[in-house]
């Protein structure tokens, strides 16, 4: 588990890689549902992964990678699970989408943002992607960006992360559940964070979680030493949020 740190710090940014995950939408409609499912409950999950490469603190390039997943549970125990599960689901945002993916027997756009569906009952037995999309490159800017600068001594090492949340959000207008995971590349001891945050030794990993507002920026620093004196390498930074699209 985590356990608190806390500590000093400086330095200046230089590149980074960020990976995050935002919501869109996807809705399905119950109304839709094959009649013979009645009881049973089919749910649609969206996910999307962001990544882009920020150099010298600005975002040179980004894309967004969508999956949309359905799964039907409670499914009545007569029913064979070759029958096709028929209905309908709604994507917002799709004017933005670059390409959308699908198997082209199994799912067909009725209407804008609109797909009608048939999958066999077994295929929805565990949710896995069954539509994917691509939203087209600097569409416009990220709700936040993040960059990472390490620097190595022989027996020090230590880490800064500045960020830098947009003055203007769509949707909501807020950032939700903002953390930032560092993975170290070494078993290390005498961990400072500062601002105060979760360490685990045994994961190597340290774990801050952000309250953030539309303009906020700011960095999180660390600073720990290697066991043994053994030499370390630039780790991993992952930032986690929920907020607007864009």
């Amino acid at each position: 588990g985590f356990g608190s740190s806390g500590g000093f710090g400086d330095d200046k940014v230089e590149e980074a890689v960020e990976e995050a995950a935002v919501g869109s939408g996807a809705e399905v409609d119950p109304a839709t549902v094959s009649s013979v499912f009645a009881g049973s409950t089919l749910t649609a999950q969206l996910t999307e992964h962001v990544t882009a490469s920020v150099k010298v603190g600005k975002v040179t390039k980004f894309y967004v990678l969508g999956e949309v997943s359905f799964q039907l549970t409670n499914t009545p125990p007569e029913v064979d699970p070759s029958t096709e599960v028929t209905f309908q689901v709604a994507l917002s945002h799709t004017e933005r989408m670059e390409k959308i993916s699908h198997h082209p027997a199994a799912v067909q756009a009725v209407g804008a943002g609109t797909y009608a569906c048939s999958f066999p009952a077994s295929s929805l037995a565990q949710m896995r992607p069954q539509m994917k999309y691509k939203i087209r490159d600097n569409v416009g800017v990220p709700p936040i960006t993040c960059t990472a600068k390490w620097t190595f001594k022989p027996e020090l090492g230590s880490l800064v992360v500045s960020y830098n949340v947009a003055e203007a959000l769509s949707g909501t207008g807020t950032l939700d559940e903002v953390s930032v995971l560092v993975c170290l590349s070494a078993s290390a001891t005498s961990v400072q964070m500062k601002p105060s945050g979760g360490w685990s030794a045994e994961k190597k990993q340290m774990l801050w979680k952000l309250k953030l507002q539309p303009g906020d920026k700011g960095q999180l620093m660390a600073r720990f030493k290697p066991v043994d004196s053994t030499p370390m390498e630039a780790g991993t930074v992952r930032l986690n949020f929920k907020g607007p699209s864009w």
